[in-house]
Order: C-alpha cells, then sequence, then structure tokens
C-alpha cells in the first residue's frame, strides 16, 4: 500500500490478469477482516450473466437444478483453471 493509501498491483500481475489504465476494478472485503479481493467490473458482470443464465435454466427445467451448460467461468480453460 502506497502512503497515499493506494493499491499497488506489481506490472506483472496486471498484465497476467489482463488488467490496464483506467480498468475499473470491485474492491469485497472478506467477512472477518482477513483480506480484500479485486476483480475486474466487466470480468464480474460476465461471470454474473453467465452464472444468471444457468440459475434461470435450473429454475425453469424440469429436472430442477439440471440445466445444461459448463460451470466454467468467463475466461476459464477447459479445465476450469483461470488463465
Amino acid at each position: 500500500m502506497g502512503e497515499r493509501g493506494q493499491v499497488v498491483i506489481p506490472a506483472a500481475a496486471r498484465r497476467e490478469l489482463g488488467i490496464g489504465a483506467g480498468d475499473r476494478l470491485l474492491v469485497f472485503k472478506h467477512p472477518f477482516n482477513m483480506g480484500v479481493l479485486f476483480s475486474k467490473i466487466d470480468t464480474l458482470t460476465e461471470f454474473l450473466t453467465e452464472h444468471l443464465m444457468l440459475l434461470e435454466q435450473a429454475r425453469t427445467s424440469p429436472n430442477g437444478a439440471e440445466a445444461e451448460g459448463d460451470c466454467s467461468t468467463a475466461g476459464d480453460d477447459e479445465n476450469g483453471h483461470a488463465p
């Protein structure tokens, strides 16, 4: 953390995560004050949109929770691992 209260994300991490100047990040506080989580707003929007569609499919499916679609997140590889 810098002197002005700004969080510094190392250049290598920014490159790996695709974070660029001007990207908007959402900050989540751990419920027991054990840390923070940063997420790009666009990435989180994609993740939630995909999962809301799956939730709606499960809700309206005659088989209940057996919605079609994979459970990977946007940007995950075929094994479900984040890039």
